[in-house]
């Protein structure tokens, strides 16, 4: 594999080896699809382990970088080695060590600097450092205060979508170092023998710039911002079938970030007054038709949908009388996408282009126009929560990847996989007594097929505006079925 940079702008993508002239391949990889060999970058070898995480990457006879990590594959050491000279960096829970000395830990709002005193009885100063950062994570500003200095900016970092930052300005760096003559802690700028040891950055993550590898650290991958691109592939490659296992963020690093851990997260519905509203209104409904106990959780900016559990890890589910509210289906769709180790991305979708989930991704669009469309035009009978804000989000989720990737059905009268399966959350809900109450004597009914008919177009917003009739079928108080409908909007 191969990289041809027109520009020849070395800092952005340095190509260290032109592929046209050496014949020679940029990039080699090993047979799990992991770098080994990187020509631009000066990397002769990469050898990994059981997780396919890098034990040590060589710099020809330049030097080495190696990583020691635990059984779960959480970093806690690197030691770059150059000649005879060897640096060592442990990482403990946030707390950072360099050449065993503690260097640094967070506070909520940043971190806190030690700076060591030299010499016999020298001590050490704590100072505190508060970052800012944007809706990606990105750490923009760090600032601090000391006694000689005052409020000073130690580093203002502005970047391009894929991570490469900002040149031409923004060019102070100081870091903390300590006085002998004044016997104080002062600011210093940042020179090639005073280097910065906190180098957390882009979505927050660590920059690695030992021999100028310039990666960013993301836990499970390295990534590199020149090329927007991954080192090594995701584990849960398999299920990005659509997808480059080496994109970041579906190409949309502007909307999105690579996170760790499980969740479904509704950070992009909290960037907005409609988004908020949506957040709620689908919360509310979730909660009555699965009967658990959810909550929005937001943790440094990020949030993301929770529900209660007991001592044991198990859900909390709410009762009355021994009967639990609630669809089954619907509950364990919904913990298992809570719980699952890849996580989804929930985001309004604007201009009344309809609800969806994008081919083979888990990225979730709600449109509150076309939902509302389906709650303001129920007829006499029929649930209006059946194509609510809960529902539709219950039904997308079978398009994701976490939740099946079950497609809907292009033929006419058709119901299709997942109808079939809200059709069954429908009868559960309307077999449940606690939801039959709270639906005032209305049915969630069944829905007939996933096609709309009486389609009209009509301009406006931008678009062709296409409103269909939703059947379903209901049962009367004689126990016959009988015709109930919705409508739907979107524009295309």
């Amino acid at each position: 594999m191969n990289v041809t940079d027109a520009t020849n702008y070395s800092a952005g993508f340095n190509e260290g080896n032109n592929h046209q002239t050496t014949f020679v391949n940029d990039f080699e990889y090993d047979t799990y699809g992991n770098l080994i060999i990187d020509k631009n970058k000066g990397i002769t070898e990469i050898s990994y382990n059981h997780l396919n995480l890098p034990k040590k990457i060589t710099f020809g006879t330049q030097g080495t970088i190696t990583y020691l990590y635990d059984a779960t594959g959480q970093k806690l050491k690197k030691t770059m080695t150059e000649g005879t000279n060897l640096q060592n960096t442990h990482y403990l829970d946030g707390f950072q060590y360099t050449q065993e000395a503690l260097d640094f830990f967070p506070h909520k709002e940043g971190y806190v600097k030690v700076v060591s005193a030299q010499g016999v009885g020298g001590g050490s100063s704590f100072n505190y450092v508060f970052t800012y950062t944007d809706h990606l994570g990105n750490i923009r500003l760090r600032y601090t205060k000391t006694e000689t200095q005052g409020l000073t900016i130690l580093e203002e970092n502005h970047y391009y979508p894929f991570g490469l930052k900002h040149n031409g300005y923004n060019s102070d760096h100081k870091i903390f170092e300590f006085n002998d003559g004044t016997n104080t802690v002062v600011l210093t700028p940042v020179t090639p023998s005073r280097k910065e040891t906190y180098k957390y950055k882009f979505n927050g993550k660590e920059f690695q710039d030992e021999f100028n590898i310039n990666l960013y650290d993301y836990g499970a991958r390295n990534y590199d911002p020149a090329l927007g691109r991954w080192m090594n592939i995701d584990f849960l490659a398999e299920q990005y079938y659509s997808e480059s296992p080496y994109s970041y963020t579906l190409n949309n690093p502007v909307v999105y970030i690579d996170p760790d851990g499980m969740s479904v997260d509704v950070t992009q519905l909290f960037k907005s007054e409609e988004g908020v509203e949506t957040a709620i209104n689908t919360l509310l409904d979730l909660s009555e038709q699965t009967g658990l106990s959810l909550s929005i959780k937001n943790s440094d900016d990020r949030f993301t949908l929770e529900y209660a559990k007991d001592d044991n890890g198990n859900a909390i589910v709410m009762e009355n009388d021994g009967v639990q509210m609630g669809s089954s289906d619907a509950r364990n769709q919904l913990t298992n996408m809570i719980d699952d180790t890849d996580r989804a991305l929930v985001s309004l979708r604007p201009n009344n282009r309809g609800s969806g989930v994008p081919g083979g991704s888990n990225i979730i669009y709600l449109d509150p126009i076309q939902i509302n469309s389906h709650i303001n035009n129920v007829s006499a009978g029929l649930n209006s929560k059946t194509i609510g804000y809960g529902m539709t989000f219950l039904h997308e989720t079978y398009h994701t990847r976490i939740g099946g990737g079950l497609p809907d059905t292009n033929i006419d009268y058709g119901k299709g996989p997942t109808v079939e399966k809200m059709n069954t959350i429908r009868q559960q809900l309307d077999n449940n007594p606690l939801n039959r109450t709270m639906g005032n004597g209305t049915q969630y009914g069944e829905r007939k097929y996933y096609m709309g008919t009486d389609r009209t177009s009509t301009p406006g917003n931008g678009g062709i505006i296409i409103r269909a009739t939703m059947h379903f079928t209901i049962r009367n108080e004689r126990g016959n079925n009988t015709n109930a409908t919705t409508k739907t909007q979107v524009t295309q």
